[in-house]
């Protein structure tokens, strides 16, 4: 629920004072003088000062959640006139006083916000007083950085001012905060010119995808939460990691980067059919013949089990992916890969982990999509499969 807003003025000041009490016990004083913001928080009695209000006072297109009256239209109130302010909505109340009191403030808020974003949060977890968070906007940025993160590295600090917000919600917040100890990650990123915080946030679940360029192409679309750019990562992943480990059965230099390098998710599909069409045809069969282990699962009518090197070889150039490059994988039974005739042509990739059998990946050839009864079919048989072996433990 929305709080009760009143606003106060007088000559010198405006105050808005939010009342939330319908809710829980809590009100929350904002008062806007000319060179000053104070917060005050009453809650359960207990009235103090604050850096935060708790909440932002601003929506991302800049009008005022709470009044029809952009606050900086008060008279003699001084507000900073920035937009940057309100990509924040996680401390925003704080970026709005250490601005409205600190000229320094603004130029920071200007040239490194997320950095200011960090310094305010570090403020408020440590009880930074007024006058030591004034003393911090005089240091040197990295200073800052060290006394914030416990290390410095080269280029944080413009690692830092790369990085643009989606919502500025608190979670952006602590991954742009481990993002920063992160040497490798700030490497990978050295000559980016900007870094929507979304990439950041796919990159980090797989470290494949660090600098991968076609990562803006993949987070380009206008979602309002970083989750939504996960659906469909994974398998990005995966045609990242297969189009390098394709480059390196070529015998190609730096295979990763010129992977990362591609500009869009179509480069990099592309570069991988490419690669995997020459590794299949310059692909000799192995003499003599590698023998895979045979997997603890029934078979099933359509699906058959690819049983040797040579066998996952002649597999790859039928199909024409990379499926040869998994001979090891499958020599050590981390894959179990067969070909699938029914209901439609396909390679399948399982695993078994810990008694479990599950799909990791089936295509068709040249990597395209099967139908979703195709995956209904290899569904259905990996689960009676799954079945039996939990009811024959249970059993034992």
């Amino acid at each position: 629920m929305s709080p009760e807003l009143k606003i106060f003025k007088t000559e010198t000041s405006v105050t808005l004072r939010f009342d939330f009490t319908e809710a829980i016990d809590s009100v929350v004083s904002i008062e806007i003088k000319a060179r000053s913001f104070e917060v005050q928080i009453q809650a359960y009695g207990v009235q103090e000062d604050a850096l935060d209000a708790g909440f932002p006072l601003y929506s991302n297109d800049g009008t005022s959640f709470f009044s029809n009256n952009n606050l900086s239209n008060f008279e003699n109130v001084y507000c900073p006139p920035t937009p940057k302010i309100f990509l924040f909505s996680y401390l925003q109340t704080a970026f709005i006083k250490v601005c409205t009191e600190s000229s320094r403030g603004i130029q920071m808020l200007e040239s490194n916000p997320c950095l200011l974003w960090l310094m305010l949060d570090y403020s408020i977890k440590y009880s930074l007083d007024r006058v030591q968070l004034h003393s911090w906007l005089g240091m040197k940025r990295k200073k800052i950085i060290n006394k914030i993160v416990g290390m410095n590295f080269d280029g944080d600090e413009k690692f830092l001012t790369k990085i643009d917000p989606l919502t500025g919600e608190s979670n952006e917040l602590n991954l742009i905060m481990r993002m920063v100890t992160n040497p490798q990650i700030v490497s990978a990123y050295a000559h980016w010119s900007r870094i929507p915080i979304q990439v950041l946030y796919v990159a980090e679940r797989y470290p494949a995808l660090h600098g991968a360029q076609y990562l803006l192409d993949w987070c380009s679309s206008n979602y309002d939460r970083m989750s939504s750019y996960l659906p469909g990562s994974s398998a990005l992943n995966k045609l990242t990691e297969d189009t390098i480990r394709v480059g390196k059965e070529l015998n190609i230099k730096n295979s990763r980067s010129l992977v990362v390098a591609c500009q869009t998710v179509d480069q990099l599909n592309k570069l991988h059919d490419s690669w995997v069409e020459s590794l299949n045809n310059s692909r000799r069969y192995y003499d003599p013949d590698i023998e895979f282990d045979r997997p603890d699962i029934q078979q099933c009518e359509g699906v058959k089990w690819i049983s040797s090197a040579n066998s996952l070889v002649s597999e790859g150039v039928v199909m024409g992916h990379c499926i040869a490059t998994y001979v090891d994988k499958a020599r050590l039974g981390k894959s179990i890969i067969y070909s699938v005739f029914y209901p439609e042509r396909a390679t399948l990739e399982i695993t078994n982990r810990n008694g479990v059998f599950n799909i990791v990946e089936i295509k068709k050839e040249k990597n395209k999509e099967v139908s979703e009864e195709t995956v209904n079919y290899v569904r259905d048989w990996l689960n009676q499969e799954n079945k039996k072996r939990r009811s024959f433990f249970t059993k034992s």
